[in-house]
């Protein structure tokens, strides 16, 4: 067998090795070491505080994402209703009144 793929090693940090791994792990130095590396870098990652914005900074952020969006949204109806008041004027028979 060879090395365990990364994937494996991965899964490893939080589930049990299937006996075919354990024996490889038993027998093999770079597989221990890599999945002891994992599993010191998993523990890392664990131990590092809740980050969370400051709520001005996340309501900003909210408000920009918001705006973008409604400005994307508004060029679409807009596009929407001009077609739609262009369908209109064919049916009717063509008024000349293009503003919106």
């Amino acid at each position: 067998m060879g090395h365990l793929t990364i994937e494996s090693l991965a899964r490893l940090v939080s589930e049990a090795p299937s006996p075919e791994e354990q024996e490889h792990l038993d027998s093999c130095p770079t597989c221990q070491a890599e999945l002891a590396a994992l599993e010191a870098q998993t523990e890392a990652v664990g131990a590092l505080p809740d980050l969370r914005p400051p709520p001005v900074l996340a309501r900003a952020v909210l408000v920009i994402l918001m705006t973008f969006v409604l400005r994307r949204l508004a060029g679409r109806f807009q596009r929407l209703l001009r077609a739609s008041l262009t369908d209109a004027r064919t049916a009717l028979g063509g008024c000349t009144d293009t503003r919106i």
